[in-house]
């Protein structure tokens, strides 16, 4: 198959024309984690278009878009990479500087997360010894 079949036949599959194009610049992974969107069915369940700057002031043209799993979409949210001083107006910048920011969101996560799995598991293990 060629490159157009190729694409037909995805989007024959349910993929919307804009999607699959952002899909094929982002290498079919999310464009802030790398997270591959065919690795699972939670990961493909998880993509999102993500307005890179947010709706206001942002635009709704496809160069303003990209994809995005739900987690770091969600981080993000509306946090606008135009107004941090080092993004400037490239888009490779404004994702970039998207991409520090929720890397940082990220590693806030992981280690709230760390710290309350360890209460979970001391919680389990002190309901079973009370049994």
């Amino acid at each position: 198959m060629n490159v157009q079949e190729l694409k037909d036949a995805l989007i024959g599959a349910g993929w919307d024309s804009v999607t699959l194009q952002l899909a094929i610049d982002t290498g079919f992974k999310c464009q802030y984690c790398d997270l591959d969107f065919f690795s699972s069915v939670n990961a493909y369940d998880s993509i999102e278009v993500e307005h890179i700057i947010p709706m206001n002031p942002g635009s709704d043209e496809v160069s303003n878009k990209t994809l995005a799993c739900h987690t770091c979409n969600k981080m993000k949210r509306r946090w606008n990479p135009a107004l941090h001083p080092k993004a400037g107006d490239d888009r490779h910048r404004l994702i970039a500087t998207a991409k520090e920011h929720i890397k940082e969101k990220r590693a806030g996560k992981a280690k709230k997360i760390a710290i309350e799995k360890s209460l979970a598991k001391q919680l389990l293990e002190a309901i079973s010894k009370e049994k």
